[in-house]
């Protein structure tokens, strides 16, 4: 997977969940529930997997 849709992923991934909820999984409050949670701990993830693979190279271009 590119860096670059790292973050387009990341925005769009809780909505997602949210879209299959409510089209799918409406009436089951586990399944809902856990993929609800299963979106936002992925998000975190994939956004700490971003930081520490941009992070150091944007605060090295910052200071040149």
């Amino acid at each position: 997977m590119k860096l670059e849709a790292l973050p387009w992923l990341i925005l769009f991934l809780p909505l997602v969940a949210a879209g299959i909820i409510t089209l799918f999984t409406l009436h089951s409050r586990k399944v809902s529930s856990t993929l609800s949670i299963t979106a936002i701990v992925a998000g975190f993830i994939l956004t700490l997997i971003f930081i520490k693979a941009n992070g150091l190279a944007a605060a090295e271009t910052a200071t040149t």
